[in-house]
């Protein structure tokens, strides 16, 4: 059966229908939706991007799908692992979420039917671009959470003691609906499960199957001097998050357009993506810096920056100094939860918490006033009498356009790559009223002007909103952890 063929069988019989749509694309395969909504077909391609059809190569590579089927995935993990091998062919048939798309969506906008507003009408074509691209595609807060999420799957197939080996774009699905208010809401799965071992298990080398898709593969693996592993993994996922969130890739400077002195037969590209050069934002070498994309201070905390410098910096040539997965997560959600959407041009940016000194008076893009907040900050909680020491935890949502916000769990106790999403706290706000419901199985408290006199909160409490600007309280114990005291406050006044 050749590639233009439609029907497919499997190890079961089961026929399937393949569509024209091609979900995503990398270095390996190419994943095709069928006509079954929730199921999906993945092929592995050769060098031309065309299916394999020797004999010898199909067996291997059928033998590797049901192999994955034996690692010890940790259960309820989001990877779509094979659940049949197709018959002829190599390729498998895999359960996935409808309406989701690959991670390379956040990276092309179609801004054919973009009108330019007021506020970019003076920035040149490079940046009016990337800014509309960048909002069109979900903004700041969407990547962020989607990065958190795909982040916490690896950690866990980490702490299995298994490596992913394929991290890209075109491997990583979110979910095609966002709602602002929601994050919690956007489901991210990872794909390409052909690919996971053992970390100690048998060396896999390039003639058994590709390690990585350009350009998202580390120096030791695109250098051919050293094996897929763990920290392998830790690179290709910055350089995805950095990708995604800074809107170029971090190898991509000034050098690739320098022109001769190569006698080594590879391109400077080439030389950029196997780690060769230093990374655009390196502190201790300008030679590679760019400076065309989005400013770094809109788009990175100082958390995030940290990580990035120490896995491009240190870690680019020594795997052992890079930050392990477990870094990632808890960095991405603390970040994403100190963004604010701005209600005139639809951006999102960091609140004030999210850096110390003056805050923000206006949107930095359109320079609108900033909406009425919500905050809260998490205290570990010392004991009645006693000053709470730094914030653990930061969060900040816009209430205009989301009278209904929810909290996640990660604010009332300590992060958890399961748990950090569930919705524990709701407010549900009016110009008059705040209704506080909670999870029914949290013990809470609640005061409303002294953090050291609290009253039991049951499952829903309805505070009076006698001014715009409104401050409480609310003391966690989860029984799990140290009781964490949450400072509450609205600010700016309703528009």
């Amino acid at each position: 059966m050749d590639q233009t063929s439609r029907r497919y069988v499997d190890e079961n019989q089961y026929v399937h229908h393949r569509r024209d749509e091609e979900l995503g694309r990398g270095g390996q395969g190419v994943v095709y939706r069928t006509m079954d909504a929730d199921v999906a077909m993945k092929f592995v391609t050769d060098d031309q991007g065309n299916f394999l059809t020797e004999a010898a190569a199909i067996k291997k590579h059928q033998l590797i799908f049901k192999q994955v089927c034996l690692l010890p995935l940790p259960e309820g993990i989001d990877i779509a692992t094979p659940a049949a091998v197709l018959k002829d062919h190599a390729g498998y048939v895999m359960r996935l979420l409808s309406e989701m798309k690959p991670f390379s969506s956040f990276l092309y906008a179609d801004l054919e039917t973009e009108e330019t507003p007021a506020w970019l009408a003076e920035s040149p074509e490079d940046t009016l671009e990337k800014i509309l691209g960048y909002r069109q595609t979900g903004g700041l807060r969407r990547r962020l959470t989607a990065l958190h999420k795909s982040a916490s799957i690896l950690a866990r197939l980490h702490g299995a003691g298994l490596v992913y080996g394929d991290i890209s774009p075109a491997n990583i699905y979110v979910s095609d609906l966002f709602i602002p208010g929601k994050p919690e809401e956007t489901s991210v799965w990872l794909i390409d499960a052909d690919n996971i071992r053992l970390e100690s298990g048998p060396e896999i080398t390039s003639e058994d199957i590709r390690l990585w898709t350009d350009p998202y593969g580390a120096p030791e693996l695109v250098q051919g001097k050293g094996k897929c592993r763990q920290a392998s993994d830790c690179y290709s996922f910055a350089v995805l998050a950095f990708h995604l969130l800074a809107d170029v890739h971090p190898f991509e400077g000034a050098k690739i357009f320098e022109r001769g002195g190569d006698t080594d037969g590879l391109r400077p590209l080439d030389k950029a993506y196997a780690g060769y050069y230093p990374w655009i934002d390196d502190p201790l070498d300008q030679s590679n810096a760019l400076d065309s994309a989005l400013n770094r201070d809109l788009v990175l905390t100082e958390e995030l920056r940290l990580l990035f410098e120490v896995t491009f910096g240190d870690g680019r040539l020594s795997p052992e100094r890079r930050p392990t997965i477990y870094h990632w997560p808890e960095a991405l959600a603390r970040s994403a939860d100190l963004t604010i959407r701005c209600p005139a041009c639809h951006m999102y940016y960091y609140d004030d918490l999210a850096s110390p000194g003056p805050g923000r008076a206006a949107c930095p893009y359109c320079r609108g006033p900033k909406p009425r907040i919500l905050r809260l900050k998490a205290y570990p909680w010392p004991g009645p009498d006693l000053p709470p020491g730094a914030p653990v935890w930061c969060w900040a949502r816009e209430i205009d356009g989301h009278p209904a916000l929810t909290v996640p769990e990660r604010v009332f106790e300590a992060f958890s790559m399961t748990g950090a999403d569930n919705e524990q706290v709701r407010f549900v706000i009016s110009e008059k009223n705040i209704l506080i419901e909670k999870d029914r199985g949290k013990k809470m408290f609640v005061s409303l002007d002294d953090p050291n006199s609290f009253e039991p909160l049951g499952s829903k409490l309805q505070l009076d909103r006698a001014a715009p600007n409104l401050h409480f309280w609310l003391l966690a114990d989860s029984g799990s952890g140290p009781p964490r005291l949450v400072s509450c406050s609205i600010t700016g006044e309703p528009r």
